[in-house]
C-alpha cells in the first residue's frame, strides 16, 4: 500500500511513467527481497537447503529470475547486492532515494514547481521510502524476536486465573454483578 501511495504521489508531478517506475522499482525489489529472505529462513529452519521444495533457491539464481528479468534491478545492481553483506533492504532504500533526487532534477514538471513545493514533494517521497524500510525492518526484527511459545501459554493461564479470581471476588460484592462476573 505504501508503494501505491508513493506511486500516486510521484504521478502527480512526473508525467512520464518511466520516471515513476525508475523511482519505485527499488522499493518493490526491497519488498520482494524481504519475502525471499523470510521464505529462505523458514526453509532453513525446517532443514531444507536451496534445492529443497520450500526453499526459494540460491540468491544469485533467484535475483536473476525474479528481479533482473522483471526489470526491478539491473544486472550490475544484482551483482552489488550479491556481494553486499549488510541488509539489502537498506541498500535498496538508499538507491531509491538517489533515484528520487536524480529524476526530480531532470523532470521539467518538477522544476516548474515553486521551491517550497519541490522540497515538500521530495520530503514526502523520502518519508514514504523510509516508512517502507522501517516497516520491513521492524517486521523482520519482530519475527527474529518473537514471544516464545511457552511464555504465551503462561500468560494465557495467568489471564484466565485472573478472570476467575475476579469473578469470584465479585460474587461477594453484589448479587447483580455476580451473574455477569461468572459469565466472563
Amino acid at each position: 500500500r505504501r508503494i501505491v501511495t508513493l506511486a500516486m504521489h510521484l504521478k502527480s508531478v512526473f508525467r512520464n511513467e518511466e520516471d515513476v517506475w525508475a523511482c519505485i522499482r527499488h522499493m518493490i525489489a526491497a519488498q520482494r527481497i524481504f519475502y525471499y529472505e523470510l521464505k529462505a529462513q523458514m526453509a532453513e529452519y525446517h532443514g531444507e537447503g536451496p534445492g529443497g521444495d520450500g526453499h526459494p533457491g540460491k540468491w544469485e539464481d533467484w535475483a536473476m529470475e525474479r528481479l533482473v528479468k522483471k526489470n526491478l534491478i539491473k544486472p550490475k545492481e544484482a551483482s552489488v547486492l550479491t556481494k553486499y553483506e549488510g541488509k539489502k533492504i537498506t541498500l535498496l532504500s538508499g538507491w531509491a532515494q538517489t533515484s528520487f533526487i536524480q529524476h526530480s532534477k531532470q523532470n521539467a514538471a518538477y522544476l516548474s514547481l515553486a521551491p517550497p513545493l519541490q522540497s515538500q514533494f521530495l520530503r514526502v517521497a523520502m518519508a514514504e521510502n523510509e516508512n517502507l524500510q522501517e516497516l520491513l525492518t521492524s517486521t523482520r526484527e519482530t519475527k527474529e524476536f518473537g514471544v516464545p511459545f511457552v511464555y504465551h501459554h503462561i500468560v494465557h493461564l495467568l489471564v484466565l486465573f485472573y478472570l476467575l479470581l475476579l469473578s469470584f471476588a465479585n460474587l461477594f460484592i453484589d448479587e447483580t454483578i455476580s451473574y455477569w462476573a461468572l459469565i466472563t
